[in-house]
């Protein structure tokens, strides 16, 4: 009897079981964020289905190597997922393995482009650590931090590791053989849009050695009103003639930008772009070897420039992109040179012929009180300063010698040329005499 009666309470914990975990399916599939997950199951159980059924993929990534072997792109559901995978939190990392898995052979592919990805990363990683320890004296290990086989996946990150070195040392024509070779092996990889980012690099750092495009001003003093004299060069530093071909006469486009500092202590910026182009050729050019052809370039710097009181440097760069042309037997195209830039300044009238070095012209007009010329001297000091370490701490050491016996204009004025020709931020004359005098009493200790 007693054997009769637990058979029904088994037959109960059984049954209650089953409904539980109904239960808990039903609460996945239907409950809070079924949506997404049923959205997920059915966007990770497409490429199956059409796999199973021969049908075609839609806007399915071209595979490296074909069936389980290829490699696809991650869509936006199956990163998620692997985020939630590596999660932190317990329940997100269930969650995106229970979706992975559930999509199966579906995501191979994915999963396979995700991985060599990664271990690209690492590389790059790696590859900064151990510059990082030779730059502060230490020894690398002899080898790799993460040990792998020897796939072809790890082959392709070794070679793009050496082709990169290859073109921080300045080996641009080997670097671009092995990273074409790559791109010839799977142009379809991981790695192939830095791949082709790397080739591009190194043929326009080979065609810079051999054409060399400039820009260049017949001096470095105007005066509001002059018209700068600004010409466009390009160098054939090659033993043969360079064949360059143009469309409508565009050699490549330049980039314009003005700096104004007024006497109140404003500035401002203007930046224009302007189409490169010759008319004396439509369709192409020549230049012999070791010769230069220069073309006339027309610049409107003093636009709303202010006669009096104010002082403007003009900066021009650009890139020299042409069509295509021919050089050495090669032909280039739809690649850019940069182009040496070139400066200048634009004074107020009758102030060109002061003294043409800016230091000078500040001390001076320390010493007979013009403000105009100590903007001038200061403000141009400045911005020769940043290519001249020695001039920017005799312009430092002047204005600390001074800043506080000036009037309320040039002081303001000194404390701007501080700022920008020290990185400081110091408001307050006082503050400033502070930070001098401990960098002095370092210097001597």
């Amino acid at each position: 009897m007693q054997l009769n009666a637990r058979r029904p309470t088994a037959r109960w914990w059984l049954a209650g079981g089953l409904a539980l975990i109904g239960l808990a399916a039903f609460l996945w599939l239907w409950g809070p964020g079924a949506g997404s997950r049923a959205g997920a199951l059915e966007e990770l159980s497409e490429p199956l289905a059409r796999e199973e059924t021969n049908e075609p993929a839609a806007t399915e990534e071209p595979a490296s190597g074909g069936g389980e072997a290829g490699m696809q792109a991650p869509s936006p559901t199956v990163r998620q997922a692997l985020q939630d995978l590596l999660s932190s939190d317990a329940s997100r990392s269930r969650r995106g393995e229970n979706i992975l898995m559930m999509a199966g052979r579906a995501v191979v592919p994915q999963l396979r482009y995700w991985v060599q990805r990664m271990r690209f990363e690492a590389d790059r990683v790696e590859s900064l650590l151990r510059s990082i320890i030779e730059e502060s004296g230490g020894r690398p290990p002899e080898q790799p931090l993460f040990l792998r086989d020897t796939k072809v996946g790890d082959f392709f990150h070794r070679k793009f590791l050496e082709a990169r070195s290859l073109v921080q040392g300045g080996r641009y024509r080997e670097a671009r053989q092995i990273v074409e070779a790559l791109l010839c092996l799977d142009k379809d990889s991981p790695i192939a849009w830095e791949l082709r980012r790397m080739a591009r690099q190194c043929r326009e750092r080979m065609a810079a050695e051999r054409l060399e495009p400039r820009i260049d001003a017949d001096r470095i003093f105007y005066e509001v009103g002059e018209e700068p004299e600004v010409v466009f060069r390009l160098i054939n530093r090659t033993a043969v003639p360079a064949r360059i071909d143009l469309e409508r006469g565009v050699l490549g486009e330049l980039q314009v930008l003005r700096t104004v500092r007024t006497l109140d202590g404003s500035s401002s910026t203007h930046l224009e772009k302007i189409i490169l182009a010759t008319q004396r050729a439509d369709k192409g050019i020549e230049i012999a070897s070791g010769e230069t052809w220069t073309e006339g370039v027309s610049v409107q710097v003093d636009k709303d420039l202010p006669l009096m009181g104010a002082v403007a440097r003009v900066q021009i760069e650009g890139k020299f992109r042409p069509v295509r042309w021919e050089l050495e037997g090669q032909k280039e195209d739809n690649i850019s040179i940069h182009i040496v830039p070139a400066e200048f300044w634009v004074l107020p009238p009758a102030k060109r012929k002061g003294d043409a070095e800016p230091l000078k012209r500040l001390v001076a007009a320390l010493v007979f009180d013009q403000a105009e010329d100590f903007l001038i001297g200061g403000q141009l000091s400045v911005w020769a300063g940043e290519k001249d370490p020695i001039l920017n701490e005799k312009l430092v050491e002047i204005l600390m010698d001074h800043v506080e016996d000036l009037d309320a204009t040039r002081q303001r004025l000194a404390l701007i040329f501080l700022r920008d020709a020290t990185g400081r931020s110091f408001k307050e004359v006082s503050e400033w005499k502070s930070w001098w005098t401990q960098l002095r009493e370092a210097r001597r200790g």
